[in-house]
C-alpha cells in the first residue's frame, strides 16, 4: 500500500446520474481512490451539460466515502446562442489573437460558472496533497487550476477543437505539475498544439468492469451507446443506417430528433445497458472528436467488436492497437464493416481491455501518478 494522500478532485458535473466521459471517470476513479485515501470532490450543482441548470443541491455531501462540495451555477446557458458565439469568435480568432477578457468571457459563458468555486480550490488545495482537475476546457478548470497549479494534475480529456486556439489554453497547459492523457493521440495532439515539453506527462485510462461470461447471443442489432446530437455525429450514423437497411439501436439522452426506424431506449439503467451489450451484433461509434472511448471499451470488455469513424484518431488508433474493429471512411465502408464485424475481433478487443484497462491495472498506474507528483518521486512505468 502507497502513502496515505489527501487529494481533491475538480470536475463540472459530478453525480450517478451525469452522463458523460470526463465526468464519468472522475466518479468511478474518485470512489476507488476513496477506498484507500482521502477524496475531496469540488464541483458545481449542474446535471445537464447544455444548460447548467442548478439541480443537485448547493453545499456538502458524500457519495460514498468521497466528500462533495458543490458550488451554484451562477446563470444558465442557451445552447444554440453559445454555438452562435462560439463560431463568431472563432472566425475572429483566425485573422487575429482575441484579448485575454474576451477569451476568459467565452470560458465564462461555457461555463459551468461558478465564481466561488475557485476560491475553494484554493482553500483545499493548501491541505491538499495532489489536485486533480478534469476537462481543460470549462470554468472550473481554466479559473480553478491556476488556484493550486503547484500540486495540480490536469487531465484534459482534450481533442482538436477550434476553442483550443485561444490563447488562455498555452497558458493553461503549461501551469499544472503533471498532464494525465488518456491515448496516445491526445498527447501527440497536445504536444503538437501547445508548448508543454518542460511539464511531466503521463498516460492513465479508464476502468472497466470485465465480466465473467460474455456468451450473449448476438442476435439484436447494432448498437450505439451515448449522448445523441450532431456533434457525435449521430445523424450520419442513423442516415446512413437506414440507407443501408443496418438495425440499429441507440440508447442515452438526445438532443435531435430520432428517425423512424432506429430503435431508440431513452436513457437506461446499467442493467439494460449490459443486456444490450450482450445481445448487440456490434458497437458502432461515429464520433469524430473523443479522447478516449469508453464505450468501445465497455463493448470489448462485454466481447463486442466496435466499429469506429477513421475521422477520429482516437477511435481508430483503438481499433488498430487492440483489433478489436474495423474503422470505415466512407458510406461503403460503413457498409463493409457492418458486414466484416465478427466475434474474433470482440475476443481481441477483451483481451486488450483485460491486459490494459482492468481496474487493478488502471488504479495502478492512477496512484503511481498521484504519488510521484504530490511527493516527488520517479516517474511511475
Amino acid at each position: 500500500m502507497g502513502q496515505l494522500m489527501k487529494i481533491t478532485a475538480v470536475v463540472q458535473r459530478y453525480g450517478e446520474d451525469v452522463i458523460g466521459g470526463a465526468e464519468s471517470l472522475a466518479r468511478k476513479l474518485c470512489l476507488r481512490l476513496s477506498k484507500e485515501h482521502h477524496v475531496t470532490v469540488i464541483t458545481s450543482c449542474a446535471l445537464d451539460y447544455r444548460n447548467w441548470e442548478n439541480i443537485f443541491p448547493e453545499g456538502e455531501s458524500a457519495d460514498g466515502e468521497v466528500h462533495v462540495i458543490r458550488f451554484p451555477v451562477s446563470g444558465t446557458r442557451n445552447w444554440k446562442r453559445f454555438g452562435y458565439y462560439s463560431s463568431l469568435l472563432y472566425r475572429i480568432r483566425n485573422a487575429f489573437p482575441l484579448p485575454r477578457s474576451v477569451e476568459e468571457h467565452w470560458v465564462k459563458a461555457q461555463g459551468p460558472c461558478c465564481p466561488a468555486l475557485p476560491g475553494r480550490v484554493k482553500e483545499e488545495g493548501i491541505n491538499s496533497d495532489v489536485v486533480l482537475f478534469f476537462s481543460c476546457l470549462y470554468y472550473p478548470t481554466v479559473f480553478g487550476l491556476p488556484q493550486a497549479a503547484e500540486k495540480a494534475v490536469l487531465v484534459p480529456t482534450a481533442h482538436d477543437e477550434p476553442a483550443l486556439e485561444f490563447g488562455l489554453y498555452q497558458d493553461l497547459f503549461r501551469l499544472p505539475r503533471t498532464l494525465v492523457f488518456l491515448s496516445p493521440e491526445e498527447k501527440a495532439m497536445v504536444n503538437r498544439k501547445f508548448r508543454v515539453a518542460n511539464v511531466r506527462q503521463e498516460m492513465a485510462g479508464y476502468g472497466i468492469e470485465i465480466p465473467e461470461d460474455t456468451d450473449g447471443d448476438c442476435s439484436g442489432s447494432f448498437l450505439y451507446l451515448g449522448r445523441i446530437e450532431a456533434g457525435k455525429s449521430c445523424g450520419e450514423l442513423f442516415s446512413w443506417a437506414l440507407k443501408a437497411g443496418i438495425p440499429l439501436t441507440a440508447a442515452g439522452p438526445a438532443s435531435m430528433k430520432i428517425p423512424a426506424g432506429i430503435d431508440y431506449r431513452g436513457i437506461v439503467t446499467e442493467q439494460e445497458k449490459e443486456r444490450l451489450l450482450r445481445s448487440a451484433k456490434a458497437m458502432i461509434i461515429p464520433s469524430r472528436n473523443e479522447s478516449l472511448s469508453i464505450t468501445a471499451l465497455e463493448a470489448w470488455a462485454a466481447g463486442k467488436p466496435v466499429i469506429v469513424s477513421a475521422s477520429s484518431p482516437v477511435l481508430s488508433g483503438q481499433v488498430e492497437r487492440s483489433g478489436g474493429g474495423i474503422s470505415y471512411r466512407n458510406f461503403e465502408e460503413f457498409v463493409s464493416a457492418a458486414a466484416r464485424a465478427d466475434r474474433e475481433m470482440g475476443k481481441r478487443g477483451r483481451e486488450f481491455v483485460r491486459i490494459h484497462y482492468s481496474w487493478d491495472a488502471v488504479i495502478k498506474k492512477w496512484t503511481g501518478i498521484l504519488e510521484n507528483t504530490a511527493f516527488g518521486r520517479t516517474p511511475f512505468h
